[in-house]
């Protein structure tokens, strides 16, 4: 088996890589608390909609983040033991 040198352009800085990766983890964790608004703004409107006090509806965005926090760690298990990309490529062409 001959072993062939990658052409400059193919090869990859590891520290170009690096910093894509902390660029994207920076850009998920500014990006996470942006979807718990949702229902933290809309949480008003339905419950004058609704009839209810803040009190009664505040479980709204406590449901949401309940959901978001059980989805997550019910698809990190998976996720761990196949791939994140498997599991991402499998979500998508399911839906």
């Amino acid at each position: 088996m001959r072993n062939f040198p990658m052409s400059p352009t193919s090869r990859s800085s590891p520290q170009g890589s690096a910093l894509s990766v902390l660029f994207a983890v920076c850009l998920a964790a500014l990006t996470l608390p942006l979807s718990f608004q949702g229902g933290a703004i809309a949480t008003p409107a339905i419950g004058r909609d609704l009839a209810g006090i803040a009190a009664m509806v505040a479980w709204i965005t406590n449901a949401l983040m309940f959901t978001f926090g059980s989805l997550l760690l019910t698809t990190g298990s998976p996720a761990d033991r196949f791939g994140r990309k498997r599991i991402v490529t499998t979500a998508r062409h399911r839906a």
